[in-house]
């Protein structure tokens, strides 16, 4: 029996890979522009949501990567970080999300002279005010950039540290996984382990196999995208990845409409998601960026039961997971199991 998307949408659910500047309304990257006087190459919602997605689909990666420019631009005020921050919190509502991880690097929001705690307090109070309001629960994740220099991501690192149960729950490297390897920031690996900072780590997005590997190598207790897992001739060292994923409990968080989009998977039919999740691996489905891609968490998991064959109780499952590998304090996260336990 096929699935509706209306009974997908009433779901509570779980998201943890979503990027605050990836998910800006565009009609909000419209009024923040026109306040700080930034050219934008549209100026209706629509045809500002339509170029995006006709950008990050180009599949030209660097190309993909390099339309953050535009939505960081006019996330440079306190205000417009707070703003972008409730609204987050608000969109989830609407998707019947109840608990999300929303990722942004700060050193992208100091261009007009804020500071990282300027930047990190105006998220914070952005997200609070959300929750207050939709009784959404939250945690941020600090990113570091894989072609940022050691030192920067390091900063990133300990400023991590510092606000840690603050409303910050950990770090994530994010960035080009090509060219970009994590052994590049040795300093910054060193201050996360050290601090015990939960990390989640992109690999295997562009990158291969390798990619993979060195992240479950530093500890990744997560790991972003993982798409190209299977893309390699090497079968036993394809089962020795997939056995360490398993047996090291790292959960893989899957972006099916991104990877497509940008070309890491060419369609639906080549994505590994259901073969992943047949293997018994520690999955769940996320956005990613939904200004860019034009999604959300329910039209995902919609494309799921329409590609893949999954049901309800498979994507009661994947959230389950998903929750049960969120950087979320223990009462957080056993309030918020108890809610999904609870869908019959």
């Amino acid at each position: 029996m096929a699935v509706k998307l209306q009974s997908i949408i009433n779901l509570p659910k779980v998201l943890l890979h979503d990027h605050l500047d990836g998910g800006i309304r565009a009609q909000t990257v419209i009024d923040l522009a026109n306040e700080m006087n930034v050219l934008l190459p549209e100026n209706s919602a629509q045809k500002l949501s339509q170029w995006f997605y006709a950008e990050i689909a180009s599949k030209d990666f660097q190309r993909g990567l390099a339309i953050f420019a535009i939505t960081c631009s006019v996330m440079q005020t306190e205000a417009a970080l707070e703003r972008v921050a409730y609204e987050t919190i608000s969109d989830a509502a609407k998707d019947n999300i109840i608990y999300i991880e929303t990722r942004f690097c700060p050193h992208l929001h100091i261009q007009k002279g804020l500071t990282y705690k300027q930047v990190i307090d105006s998220v914070i109070r952005g997200l609070n005010r959300g929750r207050q309001e939709f009784g959404v629960e939250y945690g941020v994740l600090l990113c570091g950039i894989r072609n940022f220099k050691d030192e920067i991501n390091l900063q990133i690192a300990q400023i991590c540290f510092d606000y840690l149960g603050h409303g910050v729950i950990g770090y994530d490297f994010a960035g080009a996984d090509i060219g970009f390897p994590l052994s590049n920031h040795p300093k910054t690996l060193s201050l996360l382990k050290y601090h015990h900072i939960p990390l989640t780590v992109y690999a295997g997005e562009a990158a291969g196999i390798d990619a993979i590997i060195e992240a479950l190598d530093i500890g990744a207790m997560r790991i972003g995208h993982a798409c190209t897992i299977f893309n390699n001739d090497n079968q036993s060292l394809i089962e020795e990845t997939l056995q360490r994923i398993k047996n090291e409990q790292v959960h893989i968080e899957i972006n099916i409409s991104s990877n497509i989009a940008i070309g890491s998977v060419v369609d639906f039919a080549s994505h590994p998601v259901k073969k992943l999740f047949d293997r018994g691996i520690n999955l769940a489905l996320n956005t990613d960026d939904r200004l860019l891609l034009n999604n959300t968490l329910s039209g995902e998991y919609y494309t799921l039961t329409e590609n893949y064959g999954l049901g309800l109780k498979d994507i009661m499952k994947m959230n389950n997971n998903a929750m049960q590998s969120s950087f979320a304090a223990k009462d957080i996260k056993d309030a918020i199991l108890r809610k999904l336990s609870s869908v019959r």
